[in-house]
């Protein structure tokens, strides 16, 4: 099975940001990425198109955008395709499909949080590390600091590829 994981959190707390470099890490160690972005309030391929071009400039094999009545690989759809659906379309170009967004989907989750914007964790289910550039007590899973691209794609490679026999390392 394709494995897939979540980069969440809350709105400009750096997701994309931290999803570019770890994508570019991924892909410098010869793994084959899709991206799935998630847009939940729609989006204007002529403005708010910038975050998915960095995610494909940094590597991505395959980068998706999606909303309510519209999804970018430049196709009109009559509903939101699922992430599940999404990941079929994608699964043969890819080893690992990474989404940002999806915080409702039984994904498991990396959340990410920046102390201007929020210190407080989501109510998440499946979340499996957190991002973030403050200390954090209390959580049971692994903390990363911002700035821990390679233990970030370790964690990812350790725990989703190996696991789903898809890594080349």
């Amino acid at each position: 099975m394709l494995p897939m994981i979540s980069f969440v959190g809350p709105h400009n707390v750096g997701k994309t940001t931290v999803l570019v470099k770890v994508l570019s890490c991924l892909v410098d160690r010869g793994i084959k990425v899709g991206v799935i972005k998630h847009a939940a309030h729609g989006f204007d391929l002529e403005n708010s198109y910038k975050d998915s071009e960095r995610l494909f400039g940094a590597g991505a094999a395959a980068t998706v955008v999606t909303s309510p009545g519209q999804m970018a690989m430049y196709r009109r759809v009559e509903k939101e395709l699922t992430v599940w659906d999404i990941r079929e379309e994608i699964a043969d170009d890819v080893e690992l499909v990474i989404v940002e967004g999806f915080k409702r989907e039984k994904l498991p989750k990396i959340e990410v949080l920046r102390q201007e914007i929020s210190t407080t964790p989501l109510d998440l289910e499946n979340r499996v590390a957190v991002v973030c550039d403050f200390d954090i007590e209390g959580l049971d899973v692994p903390v990363f600091s911002m700035d821990d691209v390679a233990g970030i794609s370790d964690f990812i490679t350790e725990n989703y590829l190996k696991s789903s026999g898809k890594t080349k390392l």
